[in-house]
């Protein structure tokens, strides 16, 4: 801290369109480094940092790897000081599978520099220079973060797994240095013992080695085997850097892991990146058959926040709309069973609608743009789907292991849906917690499925449930108001 009187504060976020207090960022800095909490007047610094590095940047990347590498300097904070130097070099979203676009997002930022880029439809000329000054600033991060790796790359053998993992992670979105740390890559994938971090190095690999030489194939030789780990993180994350080597030539045990990964909820606990929504965008990398990839994609609706809906929204309507976007204006019933089936379920899972993001996609596929209602006026995508009125038999199907296998009539799809999230949600954290991967993984199916048939015997009182566990969970209702069968013949 004792260069912070070097900086001006006021400039710089005038600079980036930042309009807070002048001295919010170095106050932020100061609770960070006090060891007196009574001198800290932020409740959660990190919290602010991660939220506002993308928009202003990092004045001095040297300092703040100095600080990572220093292992006394701040211990306990390390790992998050990785993450803020991942954000500010690459944003606040995951690279994983696809890798970073380094060409383009640098082409990009030359056509701004140049005064080539207009602002967009839609924006504000002040607002969109706004933004264009945060991307430049993060492409400048980025840069400086690339010339100091060869100092980051000695942290892949760190004794902090979390450092480990989370170097791992960020030295992987640097393809124009591949050949400074691919050799380090490849030399922790024989020694690493830990399965998040090995699977977090395998991923980073992949993506160089497919940005710089796809043609290699010592490095999906080594993956393979991974496919038969005991871990179930570990063969999540070989399917992952398999399905970005080799695209629709993946092994079908790669396919397996990519389907049981992507009907998870969200599993960032292991790896740096999440395993899950990694997993969802892989299926359309390799080919995965709509009839395999659709049940798993729609069973995982109800328990994703908006932001893993974005992430899923794109690779479901293709595979729903396989020949791409549908007129505007088509009526419901011109679609085709599926498609009606995946638009029904898509209405019930009001999660995906809290930012108007998910809208903008929708309305890409010629679909109704909201479902936020205006006053006086119905919800135009449920009022679409005809949500209530139709006595539709909508089915869920999960494929793989801890698949819970649903059909249920649309008048109760509400009901069930939030009976199904609040189970998911209270098992995730507890799974996030006990579940490591030395327990059997049929063990904790057990737990989950017993705690599926509590909550719906709690939730539906003197309904009688015939129920049968295997790998999968089926529940038939014998008597009662919905009615839950093992589904049969094609969704829909």
């Amino acid at each position: 801290m004792g260069n912070a009187g070097a900086i001006d504060w006021r400039e710089l976020a005038d600079r980036c369109g930042y309009d807070g207090p002048d001295d919010l960022w170095l106050r932020a800095l100061r609770a960070l480094c006090s060891t007196d909490d009574d001198e800290a007047d932020f409740d959660d610094p990190w919290a602010f940092i991660g939220d506002n590095i993308e928009s202003l940047g990092w004045s001095d990347v040297a300092s703040l790897v100095a600080l990572i590498t220093n292992r006394e300097a701040v211990p306990e904070h390390r790992e998050a000081l990785v993450d803020v130097l991942t954000r500010a070099a690459t944003g606040t979203g995951d690279v994983v599978p696809f890798g970073y676009p380094a060409a383009s997002t640098l082409a990009e930022a030359k056509a701004i520099a140049a005064g080539e880029r207009e602002p967009g439809p839609g924006w504000e000329a002040d607002v969109q220079r706004v933004r264009q000054q945060r991307f430049l600033i993060r492409v400048d991060a980025y840069y400086d973060v690339a010339e100091v790796l060869p100092d980051l790359l000695p942290l892949l053998a760190d004794d902090d797994l979390s450092v480990r993992r989370g170097v791992a992670n960020l030295v992987g979105c640097f393809p124009e240095k591949a050949g400074i740390v691919l050799p380090s890559l490849r030399a922790r994938l024989d020694v690493e013992t830990v399965p998040g971090v090995l699977a977090t190095v395998a991923v980073s690999a992949a993506m160089l080695v497919h940005a710089t030489d796809p043609t290699d194939a010592t490095l999906a030789d080594a993956l393979t085997g991974l496919l038969t780990a005991e871990s179930p993180t570990l063969r999540g994350g070989a399917a992952v850097a398999l399905a970005r080597l080799r695209g629709p030539d993946v092994p079908p045990a790669a396919v397996d892991e990519l389907l049981v990964w992507a009907a998870r909820p969200k599993s960032a606990r292991y790896t740096a990146f999440d395993l899950a929504e990694a997993a969802v965008c892989c299926l359309r990398m390799c080919e995965v058959p709509a009839d395999r990839a659709l049940p798993v994609l729609v069973e995982s609706l109800p328990r994703l926040d908006f932001s893993q809906g974005l992430n899923l929204a794109r690779p479901l309507l293709e595979y729903t709309f396989p020949d791409g976007p549908i007129e505007k204006g088509q009526p419901f019933d011109a679609l085709t069973p599926t498609q009606r089936w995946v638009m029904r379920a898509v209405a019930a899972a009001r999660n995906l609608w809290a930012a108007g993001n998910f809208d903008d996609i929708m309305a890409e596929y010629g679909l109704p743009a909201s479902a936020v209602k205006t006053e006086g006026e119905p919800e135009p995508f449920q009022a679409w789907v005809t949500l209530g009125q139709q006595n539709t038999t909508i089915t869920e199907r999960g494929v793989g292991q801890g698949a819970f296998l649903l059909r249920v009539g649309m008048e109760h799809a509400d009901h069930v849906t939030r009976i199904k999230k609040r189970v998911d949600d209270r098992l995730h954290e507890e799974w996030s917690s006990t579940y490591e991967d030395g327990e059997s993984f049929l063990d904790f199916l057990d737990t989950l499925f017993d705690a599926y048939i509590a909550e719906f015997r709690t939730q539906f009182p003197g309904t009688q449930v015939q129920v049968r566990k295997r790998n999968r969970l089926e529940l038939s209702v014998l008597e009662g108001p919905p009615t839950f069968v093992a589904p049969v013949g094609t969704p829909g």
